[in-house]
């Protein structure tokens, strides 16, 4: 039974709920394909986009319950509190362009293939995810609370770059390294924007150190 509805998930990211019947698991690691890569990137956003959720709500609540994190009306801004607001704002934009880029290839897919959600179905998610981790960085912000709540944004991060270099080196199995390919590009982008986030959080925790020695 839960082995019935993997199945039917994994037909429904790479091809379509029609197919459940038809189409196979893949049980190993292989870099050339494509939905297999997009799966792993889709699952990473998923999991923290419930995580950064779960954690806005519950400081939300103990603040309002508790009394335990009071709100200040007066933000203290973090170190890199504009450059991390500017390079995210820049990301939502280039996550939606690979949105739409992933619709378009599913819609000229579509006269040979049916739909396949792994074209866009992971930038969808990085968006939403991208979008909550500013919003969980505005709530450490305005309850004054401890930047070590900021190291759940570096691990996500470090594994969204990890999914961006997975991505990158199927594009480089399939020969489709070459700035005329658009994803490509954007791949590129994604790369530059999650890497100048860790950068950002890296020079506050470098700084901070710095302050204690």
């Amino acid at each position: 039974m839960v082995e019935r509805k993997y199945d039917q998930i994994w037909c429904w990211i790479c091809q379509s709920p029609v197919n459940a019947t038809r189409c196979s698991r893949i049980t190993h690691f292989d870099i050339e394909d494509a939905c297999f890569v997009d799966a792993i990137s889709t699952l990473l956003h998923l999991v923290f986009a419930v995580v950064f959720l779960a954690a806005i709500l519950i400081l939300i609540c103990r603040s309002k319950c508790c009394n335990q994190f009071q709100y200040s009306k007066y933000l203290i801004r973090l170190p890199g509190h504009s450059c991390r607001y500017f390079v995210t704002v820049m990301g939502v934009l280039i996550l939606i362009t690979c949105v739409g880029e992933g619709v378009l290839t599913d819609r000229l897919n579509s006269g040979t293939h049916e739909t396949k959600p792994h074209f866009y179905l992971p930038f969808f998610l990085a968006t939403f995810t991208l979008l909550l981790s500013l919003l969980y960085y505005h709530h450490i912000e305005s309850f004054k609370l401890s930047q070590t709540f900021l190291m759940l944004i570096v691990l996500y991060w470090i594994l969204a770059i990890t999914s961006e270099i997975l991505r990158l080196l199927n594009l480089l199995s399939l020969e489709r390294i070459s700035i005329d390919v658009l994803r490509f590009d954007l791949n590129c982008a994604c790369l530059m924007i999650y890497g100048t986030l860790l950068i950002v959080e890296l020079c506050r925790l470098i700084s901070k150190v710095t302050c204690f020695v």
